[in-house]
């Protein structure tokens, strides 16, 4: 077990939860939030306040409290310590990869936005049949030069091109 001493001055429900933990050392013996959260009141005791302590002991005073799929439990050697952090790691990178596509979103629908302001109604129907790729193309361009030109097997085309292009069934 990683022992380490729990801070005097603690509130009642901080060394309430870890005294708790305390007992409850590596994964196997996690214990789930909805339980821990009876320990620091009633029954209706709220879930998110007992996490936001948890969150608290490890941020703050550097308790060796981890979660898993099978609760919480203070962590008994430094392999499960790295293995959370890992763990940690990936839920991060997967919620910047989320944030970095939503902001992509808001940048696009800004975009078009803009865009329904700017082209006619023939040609924000061209814009929209365009394929990711090209649409990304085209928005550049429009940026840059006014116009939204795109290429198309490998040919530059204007947005006139481009409606002949789809009538024969480009």
């Amino acid at each position: 077990m990683i022992i380490v001493s729990i801070p005097p001055h603690l509130a009642e429900d901080e060394i309430t939860l870890a005294r708790t933990l305390e007992r409850h050392v590596g994964e196997r013996q996690a214990i789930k939030v909805g339980s821990l959260a009876v320990f620091i009141g009633d029954r209706s005791a709220s879930k998110s306040r007992t996490r936001a302590i948890l969150k608290n002991l490890t941020e703050i005073y550097g308790l060796p409290i981890c979660t898993s799929t099978e609760g919480v439990f203070w962590a008994s050697d430094s392999d499960e310590i790295a293995d959370y952090c890992d763990n940690l790691k990936s839920r991060a990178v997967s919620l910047f990869t989320r944030i970095k596509a939503l902001q992509k979103t808001i940048k696009t629908e800004r975009f078009t936005d803009e865009l329904k302001g700017e082209l006619g109604h023939t040609q924000l129907g061209l814009f929209n049949k365009l394929d990711r790729g090209a649409r990304k193309q085209a928005a550049s361009n429009f940026e840059e030069t006014g116009d939204w030109n795109v290429v198309v097997d490998g040919r530059e085309m204007s947005d006139q091109q481009y409606e002949r292009y789809l009538e024969m069934g480009g």
